[in-house]
């Protein structure tokens, strides 16, 4: 956790530092929607490896800072879902259709089989590639809380990948 601070407030940093290097082209504010599938491990056990699929949709205040709500589906033997709200940083990588971004918020997780619910930090970090546009291919992964306890949520990571479509 205190590794990805750090990675998250470098990325804030540089993002502030490397002013005015996407081309004008590209939208720099407005809403946007997406989808992402992949994979989950449960508290970092690579036998409890589940699927997982997510809806994300968002405001970008400039091509820097964004802030996101989502949900995410967990169906394991836990049914758990997530709902999220962040704060997005994102670095354009100057001359390319690539940018690096990171998360950091809170989850609201609830597990229908243990009928528990818990708010708890998340934090992510994840790359993006400009399709045209307006549609955007992502790749990110992504911690939900710690270990609970015995009889709660455990620790969710995941990766996806997806499209984001921007309005």
């Amino acid at each position: 956790m205190k590794l990805a601070s750090i990675v998250l407030a470098t990325t804030l940093i540089s993002t502030v530092a490397c002013a005015n290097i996407v081309p004008a082209d590209k939208p720099l504010t407005g809403w946007y929607v997406g989808g992402n599938i992949g994979y989950a491990t449960v508290d970092g056990n690579k036998d409890k490896m589940i699927n997982d699929w997510a809806l994300e949709g968002g405001y970008n205040f400039n091509q820097y800072a964004a802030l996101e709500a989502g949900f995410t589906h967990y169906p394991s033997s836990y049914e758990a879902q997530a709902f999220t709200a962040v704060v997005k940083g994102v670095l354009p990588i100057a001359g390319t259709d690539f940018s690096v971004f990171g998360k950091a918020g809170v989850a609201f997780a609830h597990s229908d089989v243990l009928g528990s619910s818990i708010a708890k930090p998340t934090i992510g970090l994840g790359v993006s590639y400009d399709i045209t546009k307006d549609l955007q291919a992502e790749v990110q992964t992504s911690t939900v809380g710690e270990k609970l306890n015995v009889n709660s949520l455990d620790k969710f990571e995941k990766v996806t990948a997806g499209l984001i479509y921007k309005f």
